[in-house]
């Protein structure tokens, strides 16, 4: 490619004939004047000696006519080479600081502007390189990072914080949003006493999440503003290890105040074994019995607990995996099998046509309908069917967060005892139980609907209960579609 110059490109030898000849056209052509008036006259003929006179004051004239008008050149000479030493272009050449010609020191400038140029384009390229990497640095830290102005404005956000705030976060002020007023106070501090602080908060929107805030002061970086200066904001999720400590503690109490019960019960009857029934064969077939049930319960009840110990540790990570609703429902429609027929019922899936696929973890996702389908089997009566529906639809709860994108949702239908009414809100919390003493008998821990609020809480998904006494419940789970693009980003909701 041709390089771009600040002047165009200069002929050495016709810009120095242009010069030299200047004073040789002006000469010839008063000469010629000269000889064609001056020559005719009569003092001319009269006399030599006049006319020496004459030809004296006409080429003093001549002369003075020339000087003047090569003037400007000389000029044009003087601020170019003085141009030159003020750029220190001829230092490489110090013969040329003495006996430099107008043609010489304009191309020899010329050059060096050129040279510049090339230098200050090489320069550019060399910074904007520099910047994108800075860029990529940024965007590929795990973390959140921002950089504040000193009016607490965002100036700039890597990826990982534009994921958790939104895109449109640039150019607003950190309070509008993050609300946590703990971060604030600590930004404020640290801008005014221009020191470094930390701060702890909690995000409660989409999920929960925690976050430890370390507050820089930056020097040389306040957005052109000149004021106090700017703020680095760096947030670290400590979701994991928020969950991680709050799970042991619910672990601890869940497990004492669950497995009193059952192990209460062992023991009495160990007891009764080792006592009273000890030579009563039909009575210690009948308390083994009822200790292997209660054996069952306790695993089972550790096993949920476990369970959902495990999503909420991860519940703050969206999956981004494309899941097949219909062959997990035809896979647990074999996996079921003996449970229906114990009880006589069959499922009856229906599956819309080129259905979506569905956006989260295939385990998790069987996970989640394996649950409300035990329930339907557990409280529906007896040789009934339970319908089963996936579908795409638009209709989607409020609180659904890709609502733009509709949703798969999969419902499942059952004929049995129904809920009343007060009872449906608190329905997924943990260990709450319409009929305790019902659900001990099917088998059931408390913990089944806890589990599934909280993948689809990790899905970013929702759930919707309808149910009437005596005639039946209906579960319905919404799920995002799976997007190409946001997996490969990695995209997820935004939260305020």
């Amino acid at each position: 490619m041709q390089k771009r110059r600040f002047f165009p490109a200069i002929d050495k030898n016709s810009f120095s004939d242009a010069i030299q000849k200047i004073p040789l056209i002006v000469f010839v052509g008063f000469l010629l004047l000269f000889f064609y008036g001056i020559l005719g006259t009569e003092s001319c003929r009269a006399g030599w000696h006049s006319c020496s006179l004459l030809l004296s004051l006409v080429f003093g004239i001549i002369g003075v006519v020339g000087l003047y008008l090569i003037r400007p050149w000389l000029r044009v000479r003087e601020k170019i080479y003085a141009m030159a030493l003020d750029l220190k272009l001829l230092d490489d050449r110090p013969e040329a600081k003495t006996d430099l010609t107008l043609t010489e020191t304009a191309e020899s400038v010329i050059a060096s502007l050129s040279q510049l140029q090339d230098n200050a384009k090489a320069a550019k390229e060399t910074v904007f390189n520099l910047q994108q990497s800075q860029t990529d640095l940024l965007d590929n830290l795990p973390d959140a990072v921002m950089v504040l102005d000193q009016d607490m404005r965002i100036l700039r956000a890597n990826r990982t914080a534009l994921k958790i705030l939104g895109a449109d976060v640039l150019g607003r002020e950190l309070a509008h949003v993050l609300r946590p007023p703990q971060l604030t106070e600590a930004c404020v501090k640290s801008l005014s006493q221009r020191q470094e602080s930390q701060a702890e908060f909690m995000l409660i929107s989409p999920v929960e999440r925690h976050f430890q805030a370390l507050i820089k002061p930056l020097r040389g970086f306040d957005g052109g503003k000149g004021g106090k200066g700017s703020l680095l904001l760096t947030l670290h999720d400590i979701t994991t290890i928020k969950r991680t400590e709050q799970m042991r503690a619910d672990f601890v109490a869940n497990v004492s105040h669950e497995m009193r019960t059952p192990l209460s019960s062992l023991i009495g009857f160990i007891e009764t074994l080792l006592g009273p029934a000890k030579k009563d064969i039909e009575a210690q077939e009948n308390f083994l019995k009822i200790m292997e049930a209660q054996a069952k319960n306790m695993a089972r009840l550790v096993d949920d607990l476990l369970s959902l110990s495990r999503i909420e540790i991860r519940e703050h990570t969206e999956p981004q995996d494309a899941v097949e609703v219909e062959a997990v429902l035809n896979n647990l429609a074999i996996a079921l099998n003996l449970q229906l027929m114990e009880k006589n019922m069959r499922l009856q899936i229906r599956a819309e046509e080129n259905l979506p696929m569905a956006q989260g973890h295939d385990d998790e996702i069987f996970q989640l309908l394996q649950n409300l389908i035990t329930n339907a089997i557990r409280y529906g009566h007896a040789g009934t069917p339970i319908v089963i529906s996936a579908y795409f639809t638009r209709d989607v709860p409020a609180n659904f967060g890709a609502a733009r994108h509709g949703a798969v949702a999969v419902s499942i239908e059952d004929q049995g005892i129904g809920i009343a009414a007060q009872h449906i809100p608190r329905l997924t919390e943990r260990f709450y139980r319409v009929d305790k003493a019902r659900s001990r008998e099917v088998g059931g821990t408390g913990l089944g609907l806890a589990i599934v609020k909280h993948i689809i809480s990790r899905h970013r998904g929702a759930l919707q209960i309808e149910s009437q006494e005596g005639v039946g419940s209906k579960f319905t789970v919404f799920l995002p579609i799976y997007q190409e693009l946001t997996a490969q980003d990695g995209a997820s909701p935004q939260s305020r």
